[in-house]
C-alpha cells in the first residue's frame, strides 16, 4: 500500500501532519510526504526508509501586496493558479498511490487539485481538518467580502468529495458534520510524541529558575540605566 501526504505549508512546522506519515510507514505504508521546503525533519521522518519526501515551490506574490484588499484578493487569485499547476504536477509524478491524505487550511487550490488528482489515479481523498480555510482569509479581508464567501462554498464543496475526514476536536466535528454536511468524520486529538516525556522535579525547577532568572535580568539592566548609582 501507497499514500501520499500533503501538506501546502512547510513540512518542518507540520508536526501533525509529520505524525501521520510516521503512523502510516510504521504500519508497512509506503509514503510520499509533499510540501514546502522549510524548517528541518525531524529524524524519525528522515530515517524512516519507507518515506519520501517531496518539496514544491510555495507561490508567494500576495506577501509583498500591501493593505489594499483588492489587490491582495488578485494576488491571491494568480497564486493559487500558480500552485495548482506545481501541486497537480507533483502529485502526478508520484509513483501510484492509494490514499491521499491533505491538510487543510489553506482550502483553495488544495482541496480541489487533491479531489482531482484522486479521481485521476483511483485514490482515496482523506482531508484532515486543522482549521477552516475561508475563517483565515477573513481574518485579512472581512467575513462579508466576496472572495471569503466564495472561498467558503468552494471549500464545502470540496469537502463533499472526500471519502472521509480526521479532526482535531469535536466542536469541530459537530460544526464539519451540521454546516458542511459532511460524513465519515473522526476526532483524532493532537498528542505529544513518544519523544516528550515529563520533566523530572528536579530538572523542572532548574528550568524554571533559569526562565524566571531571564526575566528579571533585562528588568534589572532597565532599572540600572534608568537610576544610576
Amino acid at each position: 500500500m501507497r499514500a501520499a501526504v500533503v501538506v501546502v505549508g512547510d513540512l518542518g512546522r507540520s508536526p501533525r501532519m509529520q505524525y501521520h506519515a510516521h503512523a502510516l510507514a510504521a504500519t508497512g505504508v509506503d509514503v510520499d510526504f509533499v510540501g514546502y521546503e522549510g524548517a528541518p525533519l525531524p529524524k524519525f521522518l528522515t530515517d524512516e526508509p519507507r518515506i519520501t519526501v517531496h518539496h514544491i515551490a510555495e507561490a508567494r506574490l500576495r506577501t509583498r501586496i500591501g493593505r489594499s484588499s483588492l489587490l491582495y484578493a488578485l494576488a491571491a487569485l494568480i497564486d493559487g493558479l500558480r500552485l495548482s499547476v506545481r501541486l497537480t504536477l507533483a502529485l502526478m509524478r508520484l509513483p501510484k498511490f492509494d490514499v491521499l491524505l491533505v491538510q487543510n487550511p489553506p482550502a483553495l487550490p488544495t482541496l480541489h487539485v487533491a479531489w482531482l488528482v484522486s479521481r485521476l489515479r483511483g485514490a482515496r481523498f482523506v482531508i484532515d481538518w486543522h482549521n477552516l480555510g475561508y475563517s483565515q482569509l477573513a481574518l485579512r479581508l472581512g467575513r462579508r467580502h466576496l472572495a471569503v464567501r466564495l472561498g467558503r462554498w468552494l471549500e464545502k464543496m470540496a469537502g463533499r468529495g472526500a471519502e472521509a475526514h480526521l479532526c482535531v476536536s469535536r466542536g469541530f466535528s459537530k460544526f464539519l458534520i451540521d454546516r458542511y454536511r459532511l460524513s465519515a468524520v473522526r476526532v483524532l486529538y493532537d498528542r505529544p510524541a513518544s519523544a516528550f516525556v515529563p520533566v523530572e522535579r528536579t530538572a523542572r525547577e532548574q528550568i524554571r529558575q533559569a526562565l524566571f532568572a531571564e526575566r528579571v535580568r533585562p528588568s534589572l539592566q532597565l532599572s540600572f540605566r534608568l537610576f544610576p548609582d
